[in-house]
């Protein structure tokens, strides 16, 4: 079995892509992870994180919460951050996704984790607050304090350095408040990275960043969905 973090091998498991989203399987059974894009979309490098989530033996899918909708097209560097899928409707569609996961015919031990990039870690936190994930990850989001718990999985977060004034102190005081409640937690903060740092089509990409939170992720989804 190849590591989670790099490319899987030619021929590994299913890949497939369809009008509700993309799915990629592993050659035996595994745990399932739910992937969710950022406001850009279900694009190529959300594709290639499943395909190494899918080598390292997890059942994932990516939810296309523009299915059937207009999506907000390439990013450009200069152009605006679209506002997203409907937000009620993305939640129904992401529970549906965890739900499919569980009862998926190669999914084993009943686990589900998530991984969320910025307003898709918004969304995942949300419906790891319903109790609907085993283990979280979030890029660049988290929730306000009405909506912060229960969260009672492990959640690990990803954050960039900068994206205004105030926003070093949030994740800092997110993720204190879910260990406070007893939430097992881990974040990283990137120096010198601006949000969002994890899409290779925009201005503010990172990749030594993005590797290494990717590799963070990685562990993190073995420890907490395979090892237990």
């Amino acid at each position: 079995m190849c590591s989670i973090a790099a490319q899987p091998p030619h021929g590994s498991g299913r890949r497939r892509l369809t009008e509700a989203g993309y799915l990629a399987e592993p050659i035996g059974s595994g745990p399932g992870v739910l992937v969710v894009h950022d406001a850009w979309g279900l694009l190529p490098h959300v594709h290639r994180r499943c395909d190494q989530l899918a080598a390292a033996g997890f059942v994932v899918f990516a939810p296309d919460l523009y299915q059937g909708l207009p999506d907000p097209g390439p990013p450009t560097p200069d152009g605006p951050v679209p506002p997203g899928p409907d937000r009620d409707r993305a939640r129904r569609q992401l529970r549906a996704t965890a739900a499919f996961l569980r009862s998926h015919p190669r999914a084993s031990r009943g686990r589900v984790g998530g991984v969320g990039f910025e307003l898709g870690g918004w969304l995942l936190l949300l419906l790891a607050a319903a109790g609907d994930l085993d283990a979280a990850v979030t890029y660049d989001a988290v929730l306000g304090p009405s909506g912060r718990y229960p969260i009672r999985c492990p959640t690990l977060g990803h954050f960039a350095a900068a994206d205004g004034a105030d926003w070093p102190d949030q994740p800092r005081r997110f993720f204190a408040d879910l260990a406070a409640g007893g939430t097992p937690t881990e974040h990283h903060v990137y120096r010198g990275t601006r949000r969002p740092f994890t899409n290779p089509a925009l201005p503010t990409h990172d990749p030594e960043a993005d590797d290494l939170a990717w590799t963070r992720t990685a562990t993190f989804l073995r420890d907490e969905l395979t090892l237990l």
